[in-house]
Parts: C-alpha cells; structure tokens; sequence
C-alpha cells in the first residue's frame, strides 16, 4: 500500500476536501494534481481484488457474466472486458459514483486504483486497469441497466478519461516542475533535452489538432532521450533473447522507468494495440510498470482479434489468402493425380471387377517407381533414357 501511495505524497497532489464527505462513505480518495489539473481516484478495498466470481458457470466469469457467455463477448473483435473480479466491480462501483459528482467544468481522470491493505498476498494488493477498459466496460454495462445521466457518454462531458498519449504529457508536466524546484540528482539541462519533443507533444493535443504521426514522432524522441546516458538507463539482453531496460536503483532512475513505460504504452495504444490487464501477475506488469524488467509476457495482446492496428491486419489478411492459396494448390495436385490415376486404370484393364475383387492397384506401378538410397518410394522419370528399366518399358 505505501508503495502505491507513494506517487501522492508530494506538493503536488492535494485530497480533494469537497469530495470527502463522499469518499468516506465510499472509501474513495479523491486525488487532484495541482500542476496538471487531473484528479486520481483510489478505491480502499477489504477484499481480495483479484478473486473472480463467476455467474453461474466456468464460462460466465466477465464483469456482464450475468448475460451473456465469456466466449459470446471474446468473440467481439473489439472486446476489452474485464473479468468480474472484486477489484475491477469496485472499480465499476467507482466509475458510477464519478458519474454523480458535480464538477467546475470537465474533471480529467488519470486513473483509478485499487487498494487492498489487509491483503496477505503481493499481487492482490492493488488493482488497475487502462481507462480504455474501463470506458468499454462502463458502456456495455450501461447497455444493460442504463443511469439517467451518463456524463462519460462524449468528450462533452463533464467527466473524461485520460488517453495515454495525455498520460505521458500530464506525467512530464509533473516531473519537469520537480525538477524546476531542485527535487532530482539530475540538473535542469540534463530534464530540458525532453522539451523540444514535450512542446511538439503539448502542441498537438489541443481541439482538433491531433496528428498520430507527429505524436509518435514526438514520443520517440522522448523515449531515445531516456534512453541515454544522463538517464542511466542502458539495453541489455536476458537469457531468451528479449531487449529489457536495466536501471540504477535510485528514485530518479525509478522515475525514467514509469516514464518510460508511459511512452511505450502510449505508442502502442497509437498504433492500434490494447495492452489488456493481467490480472494474477498485475503488481510484476503494466500496473507497476515493471515492463522494463519482465517484457510484454503475459499480457493479454496476442489477440489479433484486439488489435485496430493496420499493418497488422494486412499482414493477416496476407497470410490468410497465402494459406488458401497453398491449400487450393494442394488440392489440384490431388486431383490430377487423382484423374491421372483413373486413365491409367482404362489404359491397364483394370476395370472396378479387379478393383474390387482379386485386383491389387499396385501391379499398376510396376517398373515405375524405385526405392532411394534414404529408402524413399520415388517414381521414376519417363524421359531419362540413361534408365533401363524405362527403356524397357518404352
């Protein structure tokens, strides 16, 4: 728990007093970062957030398990779904609470979380997920049992989601105004390598002047800049082959590996790819932003079916007609070897009496084929006249 709540114990978060009267009948905390204007909401759990409940079988274990089977909703390709686990229905819980509260103009929503002090186990300490799941869940359920007033229904609304390419910004933001006050090892210059790329970044994410190809410009840049040497963060290759990023063990370094993370999540979402929650190992992955350490392992993007990312449905698409095509091809090959065998039947007198009877429909092939030297069975070529045995049978 001290470990998730660390993020918040600076100047730059405040707990929202407006909201506390509702957070303690909820067990919410109401976090507002004061530099980026976006508000955290942490959801303080008795329970173990990863226990699955199901809905009356092994096949009904999603958060809409009630209605429909696991297998009907995966076979959307664009499912997101949660398991209906403790933690993701408090999350839900959470998001219906949100979507009461009156706010001064739009909240921005960084993320809400799960935490589970009287857990005895690590991995059900806390919970997350994208708030791009959790946006496609709060949907399908409220196709369900509607609320009066949606205010997640459009980008109008009065309470919005963060994307990760705002997370990045809104992360940046935060450290480059510690690093303004002194508080990094790392001096100013080595922070203000990131600006041209956060100025390009910022530039883009205003009404209507979104560009993907900027945005993932902008996002390599800064991920090369972590990359270097003044953020200590070097490549290395594990024992199967991965690239991982290895870090000193300091705050600042702990720091360019969430960073890190952000940008790589971000770039990813862009390119059409939804890092889904993993849900038993979530404290090793995407929630602690451990990816540095252990890859994309585990996590539930090998779905092709969840994926809106172009190149790689062509490449599919590629694939599939190269599959049919290889299948067609087999499938002449057997029929006209199939209506070559038949005439050869017609030509011998082999009529279907033999077939059937005392006929045995190898004597047809007899001084046609030949054993090799690894002892395959091979036809012999009819136009090699260096052969005996097909100079016989000419």
């Amino acid at each position: 728990m001290k470990s998730r709540l660390s993020r918040y114990c600076n100047r730059d978060w405040e707990v929202m007093k407006d909201l506390q009267e509702v957070g303690e009948q909820f067990g919410m905390i109401f976090l507002h970062n004061k530099i980026t204007d976006t508000i955290d909401v942490v959801r303080i759990s008795g329970y173990n957030p990863t226990h699955v409940y199901d809905w009356g079988g092994k096949d009904h274990t999603n958060l809409v398990g009630a209605h429909e089977s696991d297998e009907f909703e995966n076979s959307r390709s664009d499912s997101l779904m949660l398991k209906a686990s403790r933690g993701n229905m408090e999350m839900m819980e959470a998001m219906l609470v949100l979507n009461n509260l009156k706010f001064n103009g739009t909240a921005k929503i960084g993320k809400i979380s799960i935490i589970s002090p009287n857990s005895k186990t690590k991995d059900a300490a806390g919970l997350e997920a994208s708030n791009k799941e959790l946006m496609y869940c709060w949907k399908k359920l409220n196709q369900i049992a509607a609320v009066d007033n949606d205010q997640f229904a459009d980008k109008d609304g009065s309470v919005r989601f963060l994307t990760k390419l705002e997370q990045v910004e809104q992360e940046f933001k935060t450290v480059m105004q510690q690093v303004g006050r002194g508080n990094s090892r790392f001096d100013v210059d080595n922070y203000s390598k990131f600006n041209p790329a956060l100025n390009r970044l910022t530039g883009i994410l205003g009404p209507n002047k979104f560009d993907i190809d900027i945005a993932l410009d902008a996002l390599n840049d800064l991920r090369r800049t972590l990359e270097g040497e003044a953020f200590g963060m070097k490549k290395d290759i594990d024992k199967e082959g991965r690239s991982i990023h290895s870090t000193v063990n300091d705050y600042d370094s702990q720091r360019a590996q969430i960073l890190y993370q952000y940008i790589s999540q971000a770039m990813l979402e862009l390119n059409g790819i939804d890092i889904r929650q993993e849900l038993y190992a979530h404290d090793n992955w995407v929630e602690s932003y451990k990816m540095w350490k252990d890859g994309l392992s585990g996590n539930y993007i090998d779905n092709a079916n969840n994926f809106g990312n172009r190149l790689l449905n062509q490449i599919t698409q590629i694939a599939l007609e190269g599959v049919q095509n290889a299948r067609e091809a087999g499938f002449a090959r057997i029929r006209t070897l199939r209506d070559k065998t038949e005439e050869l039947k017609r030509h011998s007198g082999y009529n279907p009496f033999i077939e059937h009877t005392y006929g045995n429909q190898t004597s047809l092939y007899d001084g046609m084929t030949y054993f090799s030297q690894n002892g395959d069975l091979l036809f012999r070529n009819p136009w090699d006249e260096s052969d005996p045995q097909v100079t016989q049978m000419s």
